[in-house]
């Protein structure tokens, strides 16, 4: 078919050797800017988790960090990927499906490692426990009226990391079932049934109640995380999940009102698939800066609090690090 005809007809894209025989000056023209957005964002998280390392943190907090920041570099790469290869984008989306629910895990990890530093015993029962609101976003923050207050104490903890760590299951099972159906055929672009979109709305059921513990925690120890900027940490992530789901299920829509026209070689699900990849390449590399930029301070922070410990300890314990 000669390039600039419309074939509606194409159940899946081609292959990239196929794909690349004749690329056009436009098509050279947008790789070669996604390819820019692609290194940026991975050069800025090699340099920040070099930073991580230098700065003499604990390999605890340190691998958190890195995770966590790395979860930007990783879809970018799998957009990448995506937008080189169309082929393999559901297969992209399904890895980094899986990457995304073990960042959650390493999020909220994190935050109990601060808490444990900080002196916070989750075993510990006290006499006079703090309590917490359940009305906290993203499931009962709209119902906050009806919403009761519950003691942070061990039960708490117990029930935040099965709230989290849940996500780290049934996400990444949900994802290999979708791969299996994607492997035999029954499911692919544009072709869902009943069970896919029962599977996908488990997957997503489970990421919004880990980020709801996520916030638990948070709301119940707001004053300990404010010198660490836990909250902005924790919004990128909410915008990469919303990236993940929103935007495209925006892109399925469009795809489904014809919006989005078929366009040789791909039809109107591909085309749909390959621009909301496109998309998230530069959204990733903001992402990426906003995130590094707060990481640094949170960094910066941990080395005040380390020499303002070390100055008020005997000399004995000048010498051990602020993170065990």
């Amino acid at each position: 078919m000669e390039r600039g005809k419309t074939n509606c007809t194409y159940d899946s894209p081609p292959n990239i050797t196929t794909l690349f025989t004749d690329v056009t000056e436009r098509q050279i023209i947008l790789l070669s800017i996604c390819s820019a957005f692609f290194v940026a964002t991975v050069v800025l998280f090699i340099v920040e988790s070099v930073l991580f390392v230098q700065r003499q943190e604990s390999k605890t907090s340190a691998r958190h960090l890195i995770y966590i920041q790395g979860t930007f570099a990783a879809y970018s790469l799998m957009s990448f990927l995506g937008v080189v290869s169309p082929l393999s984008s559901l297969m992209c989306e399904f890895v980094f499906s899986v990457y995304f629910s073990f960042t959650l895990k390493e999020f909220v990890d994190l935050m109990l490692h601060i808490l444990e530093n900080k002196g916070v015993d989750e075993e510990q029962e006290s006499d006079c426990p703090q309590t917490v609101s359940l009305a906290a976003p993203p499931l009962a923050c709209c119902f906050i009226c009806i919403c009761p207050h519950v003691k942070i104490n061990s039960k708490f903890f117990k029930y935040v990391k099965i709230g989290v760590y849940q996500v780290v299951i049934l996400r990444p099972l949900c994802t290999f079932i979708e791969a299996v159906l994607w492997t035999n055929g029954y499911y692919g672009f544009a072709k869902e049934d009943f069970g896919i979109e029962l599977l996908e709305i488990l997957s997503a059921v489970a990421v919004l109640v880990a980020m709801y513990f996520m916030k638990l925690l948070y709301n119940g120890h707001v004053e300990l995380f404010k010198p660490h900027y836990i909250t902005m940490k924790f919004y990128c992530i909410q915008i990469v999940m919303i990236i993940v789901t929103i935007q495209q299920a925006i892109f399925h829509l469009l795809v489904e009102k014809g919006v989005i026209p078929c366009r040789d070689p791909f039809n109107s699900a591909v085309r749909g698939s390959v621009i909301h990849h496109v998309l998230v390449l530069p959204e990733m590399l903001l992402l990426s800066i906003f995130s590094s930029g707060i990481c640094r301070k949170w960094s910066q922070q941990t080395q005040r609090d380390s020499t303002s410990l070390a100055k008020e300890t005997t000399p004995l314990l000048v010498d051990q690090p602020f993170f065990e």
